[in-house]
């Protein structure tokens, strides 16, 4: 059965929409999911000792075309009915008419941002693993993201659902112009008991298998994770799923260096007739 995020149960509406979806997959297909959860030896460690597997990282495509489950999780997550669902709740929460598309070849990209006024949008699938004793300072997310999906894969061994899991934050109305943070800049660390002084935890989700939750980006979607309290040797797993936007301009500039010569200077005229008409 295709996956879809129509029957969604919202938790909060501000300082951002939150939502979730109990037992979002048929318990068979998250059971082999589970199952074949990749080891973290492939990973790539980030900040406090968090460690991420995704398109980044040496032997990922590998893994999805050689793994069944993931990788027709993987093709269910490009399908334009999810997209289209996704897009209808961020429309829905911001009050607008943006029309989403998964971005492709940079010539198709800016056909269709600039001919159709779609807006372009790539899917990132990350596996997240974190350890014993790391953890996730407040941030409100990249400005590129648009949707954070969250799915979590707790271990048997795991029975501590709330300590696990991700932290929402908000603020006093008199204080809440002083966090707004669309650039996602980072506190230095000894600035985050200012920020904690300031701050309510007002959502807490729960670490439990086969929930799905759901959040958008805004200038207030802070958000963290404690530092983790699992038995030795066992992880906080969880594959979270990002709408990111795409820069059509950007990305006719990154891929003509890629061409040869001549064909490098047509894509370079095209892309400053383009750059021009858009700026008139």
């Amino acid at each position: 059965m295709p996956v879809s995020v129509k029957n969604i149960s919202v938790a909060h509406t501000k300082p951002t929409l939150i939502f979730k979806i109990r037992d979002w997959l048929d318990q068979d297909r998250f059971e082999k999911l589970a199952e074949s959860f990749p080891p973290s030896d492939k990973a790539q460690e980030e900040q406090n000792k968090k460690l991420t597997f995704n398109v980044e990282c040496d032997g990922f495509q590998k893994f999805l075309k050689t793994n069944p489950p993931w990788r027709e999780f993987h093709e269910d997550m490009i399908n334009p009915r999810l997209l289209h669902e996704l897009n209808d709740i961020y429309n829905d929460y911001h009050g607008r008419d943006e029309k989403w598309i998964i971005g492709r070849n940079y010539i198709f990209n800016l056909i269709n941002k600039f001919i159709f006024s779609k807006n372009l949008v790539e899917l990132k699938l990350t596996f997240s693993y974190l350890p014993k004793g790391a953890f996730i300072v407040p941030h409100t997310d990249a400005p590129k993201k648009l949707v954070s999906l969250m799915l979590y894969f707790p271990s048997s061994n795991n029975k501590l659902t709330k300590q696990n899991g991700t932290k929402f934050w908000r603020f006093k109305s008199e204080n809440s112009k002083n966090y707004l943070n669309w650039e996602n800049k980072k506190f230095a660390p000894d600035s985050y008991s200012a920020f904690y002084a300031d701050a309510e935890c007002f959502y807490e989700t729960e670490f439990v298998k086969n929930r799905l939750y759901g959040f958008l980006k805004t200038d207030l979607s802070w958000h963290s994770v404690d530092r983790i309290e699992v038995p030795k040797g066992d992880s906080r797993n969880s594959i979270n799923i990002n709408i990111n936007k795409i820069d059509a301009l950007g990305s006719v500039t990154k891929n003509a260096r890629k061409l040869p010569a001549r064909m490098r200077a047509f894509a370079t005229s095209g892309l400053a007739y383009v750059k021009r008409s858009v700026s008139n």
